[in-house]
């Protein structure tokens, strides 16, 4: 997913190998091959409108369709929650790429009935000088 939605290096002769196949170039005899940096050229993948469409396509199909499954979770198994909850983390850690950056106040994508409570606590790791101030 995050191939589909980052702005990422790419090395232009490298992607032009790439492009050919396996009987021609097979890319694992050129893994971790040094450069010379001054030779070296690099391109930067942008998402085109069509993998945009498409990431957000895998998010409607595997984010809300796993929350819809999930809704019935009383029926469903502690491995197959853990699986769907697994989808979800990935699919959406994949497609942050796409999110803004905040500005202002935080937004409440989905209605609560629990409130947002600050906690008066802080955990510090032993040898660490100074703590918390609460």
């Amino acid at each position: 997913m995050s191939s589909l939605t980052l702005v990422s290096p790419i090395t232009k002769s490298y992607h032009q190998l790439l492009d050919q196949p396996f009987e021609k170039y097979f890319p694992l005899r050129d893994w971790a091959r040094g450069v010379e940096k001054h030779q070296w050229q690099l391109d930067w993948h942008i998402p085109s409108e069509e993998e945009v469409a498409y990431a957000q396509e895998l998010v409607q199909r595997l984010v809300v369709g796993g929350w819809e499954k999930l809704a019935g979770a009383e029926n469903m198994k502690d491995k197959e929650i853990l699986k769907q909850l697994t989808i979800i983390r990935w699919t959406m850690k994949g497609a942050s790429g796409l999110c803004p950056y905040f500005d202002g106040e935080p937004m409440s994508l989905i209605p609560t009935v629990t409130p947002n409570v600050q906690l008066d606590a802080c955990s510090v790791p032993s040898g660490v000088k100074g703590g918390c101030e609460i």
